[in-house]
C-alpha cells in the first residue's frame, strides 16, 4: 500500500500531525476502493482553553485565599486544595447572598460582580443602609464562619449586577 505513504508524484507525504484509519473495501464486481476517517490525537481545542481556564482561576483563588488571615499558615499545596475545593455560586442582581442574623457557616470570594455590605433596618418598613463600599472581584467575606462556630451574620450581602462567587 506504497500510494498511501506516497503522493501522486511520488513524494513522501506529510502526515502534519493526522491520522488516518484506513479500511479496503471490495466492489461487487471485484474492484477495491478505500474508506478513510481521520483520527484525531491532538485533544480538542475547547478541553485546552477550559483546562486553561480552570487553572487561572485556581491560580486567582490561591492568590486572594493567601491574603487572607487565617489561611496565612497554609503551604502552596494546601492552598491549592483549598481553591479547589471551593464550589461556584451564581447571584443574580439585588440577590441576597446572605441576611443579617443568619447562621455564619459560608466564606465567600467574589470571582466577578459586586456584592453590597448592608445593615438590615429590623422593621420591614425601614430601608436597608449600605455601610461600605462595594466589594469586587478578588474581595472575600462571610469570614465570621470560618473562626466562630455558630456566629451570626452582623450584616446582609446582596449582589450588584450578575456576580460569581466561590463559597466554601
Amino acid at each position: 500500500m506504497s500510494w498511501l505513504q506516497h503522493s501522486c508524484c511520488g513524494r513522501p507525504r506529510k502526515p502534519e500531525g493526522r491520522q488516518l484509519e484506513v479500511h479496503m473495501m471490495e466492489t461487487e464486481n471485484g474492484g477495491h476502493y478505500a474508506l478513510t476517517k481521520e483520527i484525531s490525537s491532538q485533544p480538542s481545542l475547547r478541553a485546552d482553553v477550559d483546562e486553561l481556564n480552570y487553572a487561572i482561576e485556581i491560580a486567582e483563588l490561591e492568590q486572594i485565599l493567601g491574603r487572607v488571615s487565617i489561611f496565612g499558615t497554609l503551604s502552596a499545596a494546601e492552598l491549592t486544595s483549598l481553591a479547589r475545593a471551593l464550589s461556584p455560586v451564581s447571584a443574580l442582581d439585588g440577590e441576597h447572598i446572605y441576611r443579617q442574623g443568619e447562621l455564619a457557616e459560608t466564606f465567600f470570594v467574589i470571582l466577578s460582580g459586586a456584592v453590597q455590605k448592608i445593615v438590615e433596618g429590623g422593621d420591614p418598613g425601614k430601608p436597608s443602609i449600605p455601610i461600605s463600599e462595594p466589594l469586587t472581584a478578588g474581595a472575600y467575606f462571610g469570614q465570621t464562619a470560618l473562626v466562630v462556630s455558630g456566629g451570626k451574620r452582623s450584616c446582609s450581602m446582596r449582589a450588584l449586577g450578575d456576580t460569581e462567587l466561590r463559597v466554601i
